[in-house]
Parts: C-alpha cells; sequence; structure tokens
C-alpha cells in the first residue's frame, strides 16, 4: 500500500492543530505515504546517502546547482510578517 490515514500518521497532530485550520473536506484528500513508499521517492529521487535534509552531502539533488535557478537569502522571507508574500508565493498552490 502506498498510503495510509492520516489518524496512522506519526505526526498527525499537524494536520489537527489549530494554528492551522484544515477544512473536514480538505484533511480527507491528504493521503500521507507510507513509510516504504517514502523511502522509496526519496532515495530515488532526492539522497541515497542520507535520511535527514540537514545532512546532504555531494551527489544528493539539493546540493547539485544545476537543480537551481535562484539561492536568494528565502529565510528572512519566509520568516517576515509580509502578507503580500505569503499571497503571492501560496495562491498559486490554492485549490480553488
Amino acid at each position: 500500500m502506498n498510503y495510509i490515514s492520516i489518524d496512522e500518521l506519526k505526526n498527525a497532530w499537524i494536520f489537527k492543530h489549530k494554528s492551522l485550520p484544515i477544512k473536514i473536506g480538505d484533511k480527507r484528500m491528504i493521503k500521507p505515504m507510507a513509510t516504504s513508499r517514502a523511502k522509496m521517492l526519496w532515495d530515488g529521487n532526492i539522497s541515497k546517502q542520507v535520511d535527514h535534509p540537514d545532512f546532504f552531502k555531494k551527489g544528493d539533488w539539493p546540493e547539485n546547482s544545476k537543480n537551481w535557478t535562484d539561492n536568494g537569502k528565502w529565510e528572512s522571507i519566509w520568516d517576515s510578517d509580509d502578507s503580500a508574500f505569503t499571497r503571492a508565493n501560496i495562491s498559486p498552490f490554492s485549490m480553488g
């Protein structure tokens, strides 16, 4: 099986926390990957060497500079309270 229910997810609280209200209908559409499927996807596309992003090495997909068109100062923008940034970056992903 490739997917599990949210209730089986180790960190399910993320989808239930009051700071991130998710509509019931939307919550039903969230399909976490089973551990074996997630590992297969990670190993095949991200890294065969490490299992955590803090430890990427040369040869891992994120470490290949050809995969990035920009490596600007994203952390300060991400942490900012600027609602224009949020709208500009989240709206392309909204589903209706």
